[in-house]
C-alpha cells in the first residue's frame, strides 16, 4: 500500500493526505514522499492529484484572506461616527490596517512644526473579519508632551514624551493593542507601578534600575508623524470679514452694528441677529458643517451682550455693551490659522463728532481643548493690550493715539491708529496701520505703515474715516 503526504504553506500549515487508507502506527515526514515503487504512470497521476489539491487549497485560502478593500470600506462608513479626525495605519508587516481617531489636532506653532493634522492622543480601532468587519475599539494612545506627536512605522505605533517611549502593535485575535516595546523612566507611572525604570521588550515589562533610552528614541524619531484628516467632508467655516474694504467706517456701522442698523430701529432687539442681518443667518463658525447662532440679549439695564451657540453644545458669551443710539458692535468671522474654526472679532464703535472710534475690541478663538478663549485688544481700561510698547504710545500726552478700527484680513489682523489731534471742531488726521500675525491665541507684529491705510481702509483715506 502506498501513501503520499503533501504539505505546503498557505495561510497556516496545511497537511493533506492522499490515499485510500492509512496505518495508524506509521509516522511520516512533513514532505512530499513518493515511493520508489511508483510507476511512471502512477507518478504522473499522483503529481496531477497534488496539483489539484494545491489549487483547491489555494482557492479555499483566498476566501479567508483579509480583504483590505472591505476593511477600508468599513472604516469609511464608520469613521465620522467615531470622531472628527482619522488616520489609517497600513503596514505590510501587519495583516489588517488600523483606524486611528482623534477629536483634536495640533494647531498654531506646533502645526507648523509637526504638520497640520498631527495629534497627541487617539483611539485605535480595527475591522474584525470574524464579526462581519465590525469596527471595534482595541486601545488608545497618548503622548504626554506636546513635543512628541503620535507617529508610526512598519514596526508599530508610537507615543512618546520626555519620560517615555511606547511602541504598540495590534493583537487581532484578542482584539487589543499591545504595548510591545519601549521604556518609562522613574519619574512617572502610567502603565504599571515601578520604583525604577520600566523596561518593555516583546510585550514583557520589568522594573529595572536603568534602561538604555537611545534606541527607543531613535525608533520614535525614525517613525513618521501621523497626519490625521477630517472624518467627514464639511464646508469651510463661514467667513465675514474685512468690511472696510467695501465701506466707509460710518457706512459699515450703519449696515452691521445692531444699535445703528436702520437708524437704530433694532436698538432693543433680542434674539438671533441673523433674523435682522441675513449675513449672520444659518452660519457655521466652528467648521463642523452644522449651523451655529449669534443671539443678542439684554444683560443689565441698557446693556446688551452676545451669546454664540454652537451645534456641539458649546456656548460663548461676551461682555456687555452700551445700547447708546450712536454706538454698536460689528462682528467679523474668519479662520485665521487654518484649524477649520473661525476666530471671532467683536468691535464696539462710537460714532462721535470726530468720526468713528473703536472703544472695546475682543478677539475670540477656540483652543486645542475646544474651549473658547478671549483676547482683549482694547477696553475702557486698556489702550491696546500687549501692543502699547510696540506702537510706541505715550499715554497721558496732550492727545492720545486712538484705535480707530480693527479688521480681520487675508494678511492678518489690521489695526487703524490715529496719531492726529483735534483743535476745536477741526480734526487733524495722522493715520497708521499695524498688521499683526495671529497664531494660536497670540498676536505678533508683522509690519506697520501709513501706506497700509489705503489697502485695508481704502474708502476712509480722504479727509475723514
Amino acid at each position: 500500500m502506498r501513501r503520499t503526504v503533501v504539505t505546503f504553506l498557505s495561510i497556516g500549515l496545511v497537511i493533506f493526505g492522499i490515499s485510500g487508507c492509512s496505518n495508524a502506527g506509521n509516522n511520516f515526514d512533513v514532505t512530499a514522499n513518493i515511493t520508489e515503487e511508483s510507476t511512471e504512470s502512477g507518478e504522473t497521476k499522483e503529481a496531477e492529484e497534488i496539483e489539484t489539491v494545491k489549487e483547491d487549497t489555494a482557492e479555499e485560502a483566498s476566501k479567508t484572506e483579509i480583504d483590505k478593500s472591505a476593511v477600508l470600506d468599513a472604516y469609511d462608513k464608520t469613521k465620522a461616527d467615531l470622531g472628527k479626525y482619522y488616520y489609517v495605519w497600513d503596514s505590510p508587516k501587519f495583516e489588517i490596517p488600523l483606524l486611528l481617531i482623534t477629536d483634536y489636532c495640533v494647531i498654531g506653532e506646533d502645526a507648523e512644526l509637526f504638520g497640520h493634522g498631527s495629534a497627541y492622543d487617539c483611539k485605535v480601532y480595527f475591522a474584525d473579519p470574524n464579526k462581519g468587519m465590525k469596527v471595534i475599539e482595541i486601545g488608545n494612545m497618548k503622548a504626554l508632551s506636546t513635543a512628541y506627536p503620535l507617529a508610526g512605522s512598519d514596526d508599530g505605533l508610537f507615543a512618546a514624551s520626555d519620560h517615555n517611549v511606547f511602541q504598540y502593535i495590534p493583537d487581532y485575535k484578542e482584539g487589543k493593542l499591545i504595548l510591545w516595546y519601549g521604556f518609562e523612566d522613574n519619574v512617572i507611572n502610567t502603565v504599571m507601578e515601578h520604583t525604577g525604570y520600566l523596561k518593555i521588550t516583546d510585550g514583557n515589562m520589568e522594573d529595572v534600575e536603568k534602561v538604555d533610552q537611545t534606541q527607543a528614541y531613535d525608533s520614535y524619531y525614525s517613525a513618521e508623524v501621523f497626519s490625521f484628516e477630517r472624518t467627514s467632508d464639511v464646508s469651510e467655516p463661514y467667513e465675514f470679514y474685512n468690511l472696510s474694504k467695501e465701506y466707509e467706517l460710518e457706512r459699515e456701522m450703519y449696515l452691521y452694528a445692531v444699535n445703528l442698523v436702520e437708524n437704530g430701529k433694532y436698538r432693543d432687539f433680542e434674539g438671533d441677529i441673523g433674523n435682522i442681518l441675513s449675513e449672520y443667518k444659518d452660519i457655521d463658525i466652528d467648521g463642523d458643517g452644522e449651523t451655529d447662532t449669534i443671539e443678542r440679549f439684554e444683560n443689565t439695564n441698557s446693556e446688551y451682550a452676545y451669546s454664540f451657540s454652537f451645534s456641539n453644545g458649546n456656548t460663548l458669551k461676551t461682555p456687555t455693551f452700551s445700547d447708546s443710539p450712536n454706538e454698536g458692535e460689528i462682528i467679523e468671522l474668519k479662520d485665521m490659522d487654518g484649524d477649520y474654526k473661525d476666530e471671532i472679532l467683536i468691535t464696539h464703535y462710537t460714532d462721535g463728532t470726530g468720526g468713528p472710534v473703536a472703544w472695546d475690541v475682543y478677539l475670540y478663538y477656540c483652543n486645542d481643548k475646544n474651549i473658547w478663549e478671549e483676547i482683549t485688544i482694547k477696553d475702557e481700561h486698556i489702550q491696546i493690550q500687549d501692543i502699547a510698547d510696540v506702537c510706541d504710545f505715550t499715554i497721558g500726552s496732550d492727545y492720545e493715539p486712538m484705535l480707530v478700527s480693527v479688521e480681520l484680513t487675508d494678511d492678518g489682523i489690521a489695526m487703524l491708529i490715529d496719531y492726529g489731534s483735534k483743535l476745536g471742531a477741526n480734526q487733524i488726521f495722522d493715520l497708521d496701520v499695524f498688521l499683526f500675525d495671529y497664531k494660536n491665541g497670540k498676536l505678533s507684529l508683522s509690519e506697520h505703515s501709513s501706506e497700509l491705510v489705503g489697502k485695508y481702509w481704502p474708502k476712509n483715506v480722504e479727509g475723514t474715516y
